[in-house]
């Protein structure tokens, strides 16, 4: 569910901290995850292609960071 993502700490596999999710948007095909820090934030889709895991009990998502990404 949304609360399986909402709020939770975004890190890439280098375990480097990107941000915190502070918004989900739904597009109709799939939902998009806008993740906030420092200031800037970026827009994620919530998709295979870039979730890598879910961790609910760290209240951590790790991502595949694309080219571009942020």
């Amino acid at each position: 569910g949304l609360g399986d993502v909402y709020k939770r700490q975004v890190y890439n596999e280098e375990k480097e901290k990107l941000g915190e999710v502070v918004d989900i948007l739904e597009t109709g095909a799939n939902l998009v995850l806008r993740v906030k820090s420092k200031g800037n934030s970026f827009l994620l889709p919530f998709v295979p292609a870039f979730i890598v895991d879910v961790n609910k009990e760290a209240h951590e998502i790790t991502i595949r960071e694309m080219e571009g990404l942020r």
